[in-house]
């Protein structure tokens, strides 16, 4: 499971953000406890791709339900504002 979602990387000493439109986000760390947990989100600029081109970290308050965190983490970040155009991939 993973994410397609834009990108935005803002270099310094370049004016213009670089954007991938269709970047490849995949959740690829999740640690935590019942009150916390801490993703780490890898992206690339397609699902085959080699080689990140970011890494982001996310955290929200688990469920403790079936639903594995995983699964938690991926519907938690389409709950953010910056995810509201995403699709599943």
């Amino acid at each position: 499971m993973a994410l397609v979602n834009k990108f935005t990387k803002n270099i310094q000493g370049i004016s213009q953000p670089i954007v991938t439109n269709n970047a490849y986000w995949k959740v690829v760390n999740v640690n935590g406890n019942k009150e916390e947990i801490l993703v780490s989100v890898e992206i690339r600029e397609s699902k085959g791709a080699s080689g990140s081109i970011g890494l982001m970290a996310f955290s929200f308050e688990p469920e403790m339900s079936d639903e594995n965190f995983i699964s938690q983490a991926y519907n938690h970040l389409k709950t953010l504002e910056m995810f509201d155009e995403s699709t599943d991939s």
